[in-house]
């Protein structure tokens, strides 16, 4: 790797450790802002409940598919910009896949929060720990084919968010707002 993508690809990695921070964060505080009461409780017919939006972020940022990669042959964050066109956009409804769609088990909140206090502590030493470069053979995105690790983190740090907006909305749907 060249110098300037050395130098560009750490100060990312510093970027993303910041950014995980943050989202995590944010979505801490908005998973503890419901009660334990409220936590398995839909607010509206055809919703999820906070309970089954945790599940649904745990599905779908359960880890990087790179058992197996390879050297990626184009920028290693060309797709970023495509992703963020996505999932920032949250006037776009958008249905779930089947593997990362939650069932209808309660969940205890106090163990969601401990499970994502886990999951960002991992994905803070993979970024790192590991090549963000390279592309992950294990699973391609829908529409987007394969991605590099770095797009992967990329599109976790997009997807919570997304989340944390619609737990926003259905805590204030609880709260008569």
């Amino acid at each position: 790797m060249e110098t300037n993508t050395t130098t560009r690809l750490q100060e990312q990695k510093e970027t993303l450790l910041t950014e995980i921070s943050t989202t995590f964060r944010a979505w801490n505080d908005a998973l503890s802002a419901f009660s334990q009461g409220q936590f398995n409780r839909a607010p509206f017919e055809g919703s999820w409940t906070p309970g089954q939006v945790a599940e649904h972020i745990l599905k779908s940022v359960s880890g990087l598919p790179d058992r197996r990669t390879e050297c990626t042959q184009r920028p290693y964050d060309e797709k970023v910009a495509v992703i963020a066109g996505i999932f920032l956009n949250f006037s776009i409804k958008m249905q779930a896949p089947d593997f990362v769609r939650p069932g209808n088990l309660a969940q205890d909140k106090m163990e969601v929060l401990e499970v994502f206090r886990r999951k960002r502590v991992r994905l803070e030493h993979t970024v790192g720990s590991v090549d963000l470069t390279v592309t992950c053979l294990d699973m391609e995105f829908p529409t987007l084919g394969t991605l590099t690790r770095y797009e992967w983190i990329k599109f976790f740090l997009f997807h919570i968010p997304r989340h944390t907006w619609q737990l926003q909305r259905i805590l204030g749907a609880m709260n008569g707002e």
